[in-house]
């Protein structure tokens, strides 16, 4: 197999994969994509350029709807396998990310702490049980506290190449935490390492948008 065919299969496999998809989770779409396409030079001859795209909507033979993020128009005539194969996984593994945060928040008892300790403290009152804090409720109820460690605020910078001002947090994370590499990555940053670069005139504010995420 050449690595023509490799390479198309693998597109071939990713659509259907997402195409498949019927139950979208919440704030999956839209979602930036970029399409290879030609701009013409001053010669007049086509170079190959990425435009940025917001994925709208697609239909299960494939045709979608993407949104020109400097018109505002949507082109309702489009193919996901325009789309440049590096964002097609990328929205395919935000759709696996979000619905296994999804999975979780319906399974996990201690996915909310706060609540699921208050469900076994209302137990407790029902049945009323003596010398609690000796009884099996009451660990459990400190296993879930102790499982509700307060996240800390980071800074993360996301490039404006790529992304909306009013990108999701999921996608800026989930940008962040991917292992493929651009010449301008997202970055996490503490607060005060934020402050440095900023205070140092190292800051490139020209490159970035700027978001606080509780991490």
């Amino acid at each position: 197999m050449t690595f023509t065919t490799r390479f198309n299969q693998l597109q071939t496999d990713i659509i259907a994969n997402i195409t498949a998809i019927t139950n979208r989770p919440d704030g999956w779409l839209p979602h930036t994509v970029f399409v290879e396409e030609e701009d013409e030079d001053r010669s007049g001859a086509g170079t190959p350029v990425y435009k940025k795209y917001q994925l709208i909507d697609f239909k299960p033979d494939g045709s979608c709807t993407l949104r020109d993020t400097k018109t505002g128009e949507d082109e309702t005539d489009r193919h996901l396998s325009e789309i440049n194969i590096d964002w097609l996984m990328t929205l395919y593994g935000y759709y696996q990310d979000l619905s296994e945060e999804r999975e979780a928040l319906n399974t996990d008892p201690y996915n909310n702490p706060l609540e699921h300790s208050l469900r076994l403290l209302l137990d407790v009152a029902c049945l009323e049980i003596t010398r609690f804090e000796e009884s099996e409720t009451y660990n459990q109820c400190v296993k879930a506290l102790a499982s509700s460690e307060e996240k800390e605020l980071s800074v993360f910078l996301y490039p404006l190449d790529c992304f909306e001002r009013n990108a999701t947090n999921k996608e800026i994370i989930y940008d962040w935490e991917s292992e493929v590499e651009y010449e301008i990555p997202t970055r996490k940053l503490t607060p005060d390492e934020f402050a440095a670069e900023c205070n140092d005139e190292m800051f490139a504010d020209q490159v970035y948008w700027v978001r606080f995420i509780k991490y």
